[in-house]
């Protein structure tokens, strides 16, 4: 494939591409409140103006908190224990929790993915 036709091709794509984008922004521009786009135009214009001020966040970089199998597997066993003491017992089977039920979900979910 020659370089020209190389390029019409991309051209192509990017033109299908860019519908696509514009249809989703269009959705999600419908489901955000004017509050919530504004005050995001404005942390967005504040930080395009400042690129290198460490003082202005990044509104692009991810606020949320990661969590690891780890972390939720012992978060469940503390959850069920505490259910434990008080009496209340909601495993499906006497030899299995629920936090091993889950964990071993995770681990048949996590070796599908690979």
């Amino acid at each position: 494939m020659g370089s020209g036709t190389h390029l019409v091709h991309k051209m192509q794509e990017a033109v299908i591409e860019k519908a696509d984008h514009e249809a989703v922004f269009q959705e999600f521009n419908t489901v955000i409140s004017s509050n919530h786009r504004s005050a995001w135009t404005v942390k967005m214009e504040k930080w395009e103006e400042n690129p290198n001020d460490a003082s202005v966040t990044n509104p692009l970089e991810s606020k949320s908190i990661r969590i690891t199998q780890a972390t939720a597997c012992l978060k469940l066993v503390e959850m069920e224990a505490e259910e434990l003491t008080r009496g209340i017992d909601l495993s499906l089977h006497p030899d299995i929790s629920q936090s091993v039920l889950i964990a071993s979900g995770l681990d048949l979910e996590g070796n599908n993915v690979v």
